[in-house]
């Protein structure tokens, strides 16, 4: 029988994996609530406004980060739990855009401000791209959603996590480039973005890449 917290984890994971792939959004909802809770910490699956605006300003107040570049100061993360905390987020963002934009965003700020507190884990940087779009449209700042998004391919680039690397460069070609730049800009960061998927073999991305594209 396992008892060690981060096997635990580890194995809801798995089978948080398998429901969300077989379409079984909400259960997987359940089991990744069920997967942090031996690691200590606790998410809202259903968070209502008030819960996405209390994280919000929680990063908005944080003195550490006055600018998107400030991210790139903060420490690795080393720690495995916190790691893992990280790893089941991400997990959980591949599904929660086309069910909950609340629990998107949500999950989005929990990632950045739990990375900020205890430094970088390799899916950091996904968060960095996306809370560029969260800047640039709840907050009307596309240059500053820009530049997060730019933190966040620097950093995936550090890392060289083809899967990450993937999904930056599509933040960036598809949601955050245009706001600033000529649209045409936008194919350079989606070749990228089909190239690394291939490379991390994350095939149901890649083919969200190329559906967009074309």
């Amino acid at each position: 029988m396992i008892t060690d917290p981060l096997d635990i984890a580890k194995v809801l994971k798995t089978k948080m994996i398998l429901y969300i792939n077989q379409g079984k959004v909400h259960d997987a909802f359940t089991i990744a609530k069920e997967a942090l809770k031996p690691l200590e910490f606790d998410i809202n699956v259903n968070p209502g406004i008030v819960n996405v605006g209390k994280e919000l300003i929680s990063f908005k107040m944080n003195s550490t980060i006055k600018k998107p570049d400030d991210l790139l100061e903060l420490p690795m993360m080393q720690d495995p739990i916190r790691i893992m905390i990280m790893e089941i987020l991400m997990t959980l963002i591949s599904v929660t855009y086309l069910v909950s934009r609340n629990l998107f965003i949500y999950v989005i700020m929990k990632m950045l401000n739990y990375s900020i507190k205890y430094g970088h884990s390799e899916v950091s940087p996904y968060a960095y791209s996306i809370y560029g779009l969260i800047e640039g449209v709840a907050f009307r700042n596309p240059e500053i959603g820009l530049e997060y998004g730019q933190v966040g391919l620097k950093l995936a680039n550090e890392f060289g996590n083809y899967e990450i690397l993937n999904k930056c460069h599509f933040s960036v070609g598809f949601f955050l480039n245009h706001w600033v730049n000529h649209s045409s800009d936008n194919i350079q960061y989606l070749k990228k973005a089909i190239q690394n998927g291939y490379y991390a073999g994350d095939m149901v991305f890649l083919l969200i890449v190329l559906l967009r594209m074309y």
